[in-house]
This record gives C-alpha cells, structure tokens and sequence, in this order.
C-alpha cells in the first residue's frame, strides 16, 4: 500500500479527505480495508497513522477557516 497524494497513481485507490480524523479512522477501522478489497497489513496501518500525524487537526482546520473570514 502507497499514499498517493496527487491521487494519480495508476491501480486500486481509495479517497481520504485531508483531515487527520479521517487518516486515523481509517486507519483504525474496517472500512479502508472494506474499500480497498484487502486487509490492511500492520506496516500499511503504521504508515497511515504517521501520515496522519503530519495533517492538520480538525481543529485547527475550524481555527484557520475563522481566521481566513477576519
């Protein structure tokens, strides 16, 4: 499994919005796996959750967004 953020990669994928929420869901639940038609492997699950950690909290996306309207 590969994070492809361009989304160009050619083969099976699978969307994620750019919240880190949404990273760590997937990679904590059944529905990535579901989505992609295999079980996640403990490395792949280990790769989504450290790249999840580079996102921006969604609270931080709500601070930005307020801060974008002053």
């Amino acid at each position: 499994m590969e994070i492809d953020p361009t989304g160009r990669q050619n083969g099976r994928g699978a969307y994620l919005c750019e919240k880190q929420a949404c990273w760590q869901r997937a990679a904590t639940s059944n529905a990535l796996s579901r989505a992609l038609n295999v079980p996640l492997t403990d490395e792949a699950v280990a790769s989504l959750t450290e790249f999840a950690l580079g996102l921006a909290t969604s609270e931080d996306t709500a601070v930005d967004s307020k801060d974008s309207n002053a």
